[in-house]
């Protein structure tokens, strides 16, 4: 089945052509009934049960060994069954390893299922099987919402905590209690914060624990750049590169090899998927692209063996399986040099360039600045400025961040070996500024 196409034609409003009064979508497709369109669908992590979610906002749980619909307890569904207009499911989230799942819909909300037993005059009943049931709701952004996404940290407690969050076109991130959801209450919101202030958020994903000790949240923008915040303390911890072909990253998942090694796997809204190989550090040798589908790149996931990616398209009506070879990202790492080589080639006129000349100068210049320029006794130069000196240092090289970005900026350079070393960094050095 093509989902995307069938999704396109339960957003379009069916009109009647002919006498019989067919139903068909804005292309002159004839379509099926509208309430029983299915717009996403996904795998428990166990591979026992698919959900299925449809345009009329109800949920259905598949079990795969009978191949049919379970009987719950009560009807699982995002919206209040005595509303006159459903809002259709637009994306789904399973947690990895925890009976959650969650997802967003076309009006702006979040909603929250849990699998536990069901509860009989105020008691549990654990004579019955689990079952998904309703637990939270919450409106959170003033428009669309871009992505959800699990996460998992280690609390207080030292027991592990899931955690959920969206980002949205209106440039904020929340974190929702997925402890303390309710099916009578709203489902809680633990912190906000914005994560962008022109670019608009197309995507998110929790960072594997790589080259940081602390829970990361990865997300995307629609100026090519990938960003690494805490969110807990609601700060950045990396901002690089992305990849820039075929348009902005619209889906992103993680692929493990067997040998250890980690990957994202994306997909951008046209033609292209890729790699990206972590962890993330800008260098531009670590992701590769290739043309997938003719247009619409509807969906794609990953295998748990990380050999095999599918794709979804759109109107090429077609599913692909490719087979995962990272041979190619490793032989152009290796080519690509070490340190600090690959970036000084992304630099115009590379390191004999008139760019890179400027750099050394105003470096040079800023390292003097920090100690005291009216002298004339011998200056100790340590080969390290002041982090302060960083946002004098864009600006000479005619970049002139705002407030927001500069505080990004120190708090990525002050951080950057806090995970490992357990110090705040105050300098930097000439290949860290690059």
């Amino acid at each position: 089945y093509n989902f995307g196409s069938y999704n396109r034609a339960a957003r379009d409003k069916p009109k009647k052509s002919g006498a019989q009064g067919a139903k068909r979508d804005a292309e002159g497709r004839k379509i099926l009934d509208k309430n029983k369109l299915f717009t996403t669908i996904e795998f428990t992590p166990d591979g026992t049960e698919l959900i299925i979610c449809q345009n009329d906002s109800e949920l259905k749980v598949l079990d795969i060994k009978t191949a049919k619909f379970k009987e719950l307890g009560a009807k699982l569904s995002v919206v209040d069954p005595s509303k006159t207009v459903p809002h259709y499911i637009t994306q789904i989230a399973m947690c990895h390893d925890g009976p959650y799942f969650a997802c967003s819909d076309s009006n702006r909300c979040v909603s929250l299922f849990k699998k536990h037993f069901v509860m009989a005059l105020g008691q549990i009943d654990q004579e019955k099987p689990k079952e998904w049931q309703f637990s939270g709701k919450i409106r959170s952004h003033q428009i669309e919402i871009a992505a959800i996404c699990f996460g998992k940290s280690i609390d207080e407690n030292d027991q592990v905590q899931q955690r959920l969050f969206s980002v949205g076109r209106d440039r904020r991130c929340f974190e929702y209690d997925v402890r303390e959801a309710r099916a009578n209450t709203e489902l809680p919101i633990l912190r906000e914060f914005m994560v962008e202030m022109e670019a608009h958020p197309t995507c998110c994903a929790w960072y594997p624990q790589l080259d940081f000790k602390e829970g990361i949240l990865l997300t995307t923008n629609d100026e090519y750049k990938i960003k690494l915040w805490n969110p807990t303390t609601q700060t950045s911890r990396r901002t690089c590169l992305g990849p820039t072909y075929g348009g902005e990253i619209a889906k992103l998942k993680l692929l493990e090899q067997m040998n250890g090694e980690k990957y994202m796997c994306y997909a951008t809204e046209s033609k292209v998927i890729g790699l990206i190989k972590l962890p993330l550090d800008g260098n531009p040798h670590k992701t590769m692209g290739l043309i997938a589908h003719p247009n619409e790149v509807t969906d794609l996931c990953v295998t748990s063996d990380g050999k095999y990616v599918f794709t979804c398209g759109g109107d090429d009506l077609a599913v692909n399986m490719w087979g995962v070879d990272v041979t190619p990202i490793n032989q152009a790492c290796a080519m690509g040099g070490e340190g600090i080589e690959p970036f000084v080639n992304l630099i115009e006129g590379g390191r004999d360039g008139q760019t890179f000349q400027d750099m050394k100068d105003f470096f040079y210049y800023s390292m003097i600045k920090a100690q005291v320029e009216d002298t004339t006794k011998t200056r100790k130069l340590t080969a390290h400025v002041p982090v302060e000196q960083l946002p004098n240092l864009m600006c000479a090289m005619g970049y002139y961040p705002t407030d927001h970005e500069i505080k990004c900026m120190i708090d990525e350079v002050r951080q950057c070996a806090m995970s490992n070393e357990g110090r705040t960094t105050t300098h930097v050095s000439l290949d860290t500024f690059i």
